[in-house]
């Protein structure tokens, strides 16, 4: 199965390459993506994957440029590292393969970009007692998100917003490795590979 990460680098795409190094997940990354590339930011990859490097506010035009360059790789899967980054709806609508998105949240909550620090607060409040992630598969069109994966992650009292950060970051890493490789069991058990 083949793999194009997009990321803001937030290290999902070192965790799928350790995953496909272990032989715990049957995929290869085909192409590395990153967007808002700091100078402190840089993709470690294999020398074998091929990266793009792409400014954090893409015009319309650009986005077209890039959705060709992804495309032309003929992923069977996107990974997106989180569905409110830095990739406009217009921008994903152009990819052809469903995509696979993490949220660290569970479903219909905290939508936002700064989902786990609103969740943090949300706990220091007293509104909630946990949070979640949730692993979505969202079609081309993106008019549909299926849930693929969730789970509850506990707050704790003596949580700082790092440890929330931390705890949500390494759980969230885990689920999506868990819901790639049911996915790329199913692409090999239906295209005979």
């Amino acid at each position: 199965m083949r793999l194009v990460v997009l990321t803001s680098g937030g290290g999902i795409l070192q965790t799928i390459q350790d995953a496909i190094g272990a032989k715990r997940l049957n995929a290869e990354i085909v192409l590395a993506v990153l967007a808002q590339p700091q100078p402190s930011e840089q993709l470690h990859t294999s020398p074998t994957i091929a990266t793009l490097a792409i400014p954090p506010d893409l015009e319309a035009e650009t986005q077209a440029h890039v959705a060709q360059k992804i495309l032309a790789h003929q992923p069977d899967l996107i990974v997106l590292e989180n569905e409110t980054n830095v990739f406009s709806a217009t921008f994903l609508a152009q990819l052809s393969p469903c995509i696979m998105t993490l949220h660290p949240a569970l479903p219909g909550e905290f939508l936002g970009a700064d989902a786990i620090g609103d969740a943090y607060d949300a706990f220091q409040r007293g509104d909630i007692l946990n949070s979640g992630i949730t692993i979505y598969l969202l079609t081309p069109s993106l008019n549909t998100k299926e849930v693929v994966l969730k789970a509850g992650i506990p707050m704790l009292i003596e949580d700082t917003l790092e440890d929330f950060e931390t705890r949500m970051f390494a759980i969230g890493q885990q689920l999506l490795i868990k819901a790639l490789t049911a996915y790329a069991a199913k692409y090999h058990s239906a295209n005979g590979s």
